[in-house]
């Protein structure tokens, strides 16, 4: 899976170091409708945030929170002073708020702004959200329960109790639940005696929309201590139990009539989400050692994994409808009108091309049914893109800029939930294993053929080469990618790279560390950039290690995964000289050993 965050400054950078699906062509293009739209939101957010903490009348502070979690994913640090002041203007806001798209969007900002300080806060907006939902339906519409004044109070001065840890990247919070925040007392509190809100509910009205927000910031909020699995899995029953059962989609409400594209990427990741539930679950026989190092201890009840999501009926069904929309709008040429692309395109629509992009990153699907889904949304956004970065559809402004820059930055915005079901799905991946021989263990016999198989072979050959080999069993495969490498040119040596970055990131934890101390420095590369797909902070000692590599590739891609897993940027640059080389790994060394004092 290409699943990444990139950061400021090598946004491009790191789609063609990870080797992201891009033709040649669209890839300065792409490069500055990302640059365009950064800028833009950036510019927009600043104007927006003096209206903070209460917003406009309508959406409030969500739009704002919504460019927070954009501009994060398309690589400004979080230590960024307007996303360090858009934090103060969340928290501000959040103690009051009780809509659904603010209070999921602020919960998710918060968790990805990564301050410790803010557990209590996501703990409360979690709870508010877990009682506005719908008891019968499993839905929620745009009002939960707020708080009282005593409550507010008292979150107010549990927020101000908090220790705040300046900006340090989050620790790891998702295979070890053992080691989540506990919930802070006053949340007790508010847990006890409250129940899901019933029919008889003033605001009983919900709809697919509110709903995919609030269960994405219960995916987020679980990580803080929350006990969300029965409001997820009354989501998961309420778009299992909904679905169109001719075509395959969901509709804006739970009736089964007149499904939309928008809706069926929201079912998809209500599915996603309900089967990461069932994935953590595998996952808890996960434990981790003082030393930090993973120790499996199986039960008996956890040994059959759940299914591979994309093999399941319901999945395959919305997918068909999905991509046979793709396939029936085509790549249609684009013309422009003094207010925005004329015509009839689905494109037009980016709240559904933002759904989409979430689907196919969660689902971890390059395509969907062999249609391209990011080519097909990513070449409208960049023919469509207004001189001044903006988007204009249905929402305009800040919000369709989001929307288009995250899904061109290819955010995922719940990378977490990708690791689960991908994790979770074979059993035998999680068992300890002895590491594997090094990659000089294989004989030029073995790869050797492979390697001049995949360099000769015409364009569409090569293709299904490369497919073969992502998913050959062996290291000779490896091995072939990373000879081939050197021989290709151009868009074939990029996918080639793409290939085998992916291969090694699906690997244990173990052949990672094997494949980045090994003479091949080819494979030396796409290991580090593995470490960074896969999220392994466990591995960043590992990644400091390679900046002292001799080869600039090696050291640049692990400054790349570096960058990506902490938010920091100590360097070095491409060029740098050894003196400089020598002074940034003293500051990733400083800054890793300050990161793992204990409490």
């Amino acid at each position: 899976m290409g699943t990444t965050q990139v950061r400021l400054g090598a946004v491009v950078g790191a789609l063609l170091l990870f080797g992201f699906h891009l033709r040649a062509a669209d890839e300065k293009e792409i490069k500055g409708a990302i640059e365009l739209a950064r800028e833009y939101v950036k510019k927009s957010l600043n104007e927006s945030m003096r209206g903070l903490p209460a917003g406009d009348a309508e959406y409030g502070e969500g739009p704002a929170a919504l460019a927070g979690i954009a501009l994060i994913e398309a690589g400004v640090p979080r230590r960024d002073p307007m996303i360090q002041e858009l934090g103060q203007k969340i928290r501000e806001a959040a103690t009051n708020q009780n809509k659904t798209y603010q209070m999921a969007l602020d919960i998710i900002f918060l968790d990805k702004l990564g301050e410790e300080i803010d557990t209590v806060l996501i703990q409360s907006m979690a709870v508010r959200l877990m009682f506005g939902q719908d008891s019968r339906t499993g839905g929620w519409g745009y009002q939960c329960w707020g708080l009282d004044e005593k409550k507010r109070d008292r979150l107010k001065e549990l927020v101000k109790a908090a220790p705040s840890k300046s900006g340090e990247p989050p620790r790891v919070v998702g295979a070890d639940p053992a080691r989540r925040p506990l919930l802070a007392s006053g949340i007790e509190e508010m847990l006890l005696g409250k129940r899901m809100r019933g029919a008889n509910s003033e605001f009983s009205v919900d709809d697919n929309s509110n709903t995919q927000f609030a269960i994405l910031a219960l995916w987020a909020a679980r990580r803080h201590g929350v006990p969300v699995e029965k409001n997820l899995e009354a989501a998961e029953r309420r778009f299992r139990q909904s679905q169109h059962q001719v075509t395959g989609g969901w509709n804006y409400n739970v009736q089964k009539d007149k499904p939309t594209l928008t809706m069926t990427c929201v079912g998809l990741v209500g599915l996603a989400i309900g089967g990461g539930m069932r994935g953590e679950r595998v996952l808890r026989t996960k434990a981790m050692t003082e030393d930090g190092k993973i120790e499996i201890k199986p039960r008996l009840e956890d040994l059959k994994p759940p299914p591979h999501l994309v093999n399941d009926v319901q999945v395959k069904k919305a997918l068909t409808l999905l991509a046979a929309a793709i396939t029936a709008n085509g790549n249609r040429p684009v013309k422009m009108g003094p207010n925005g692309p004329m015509g009839n395109d689905l494109r037009q629509d980016l709240y559904l091309l933002w759904s989409l992009e979430r689907v196919g990153m969660i689902y971890g699907l390059k395509t969907i049914n062999g249609r391209d889904w990011y080519g097909w949304g990513a070449d409208f956004l960049v023919k469509s893109q207004f001189p001044d970065g903006s988007w204009r559809g249905a929402y305009g402004g800040i919000i369709d800029a989001s929307f288009g820059l995250m899904f061109l930055a290819r955010s995922n915005i719940v990378r977490d939930l990708t690791r689960v079901l991908k994790d979770s799905r074979d059993f035998e991946a999680l068992e300890v294993k002895p590491a594997p021989g090094a990659p000089a263990a294989v004989t030029d016999a073995q790869s050797t053929p492979l390697t001049k198989a995949l360099v000769q072979a015409p364009a569409g050959k090569q293709a299904a080469l490369i497919k073969e080999y992502a998913a050959g069993k062996g290291e000779k495969y490896s091995v072939a990618f990373a000879d081939a490498i050197p021989q290709l040119r151009g868009v074939n040596q990029s996918r080639v790279r793409e290939a085998l970055d992916e291969r090694l990131a699906s690997l244990t934890v173990e052949s990672i560390v094997t494949y980045l101390k090994c003479k091949n420095a080819e494979l030396r590369r796409a290991a580090a950039v593995a470490v960074g797909l896969r999220d392994e902070l466990s591995l960043i000692p590992d990644l400091i290690d390679r900046l002292g590599d001799a080869n600039e590739a090696v050291w640049l891609a692990a400054v790349q995964s570096l960058q990506l897993l902490s938010g920091k940027e100590f360097g070095p640059q491409r060029g740098a000289t050894p003196a400089q080389k020598s002074a940034a790994i003293a500051d990733w060394k400083a800054w890793h050993q300050n990161a793992e004092k204990p409490e």
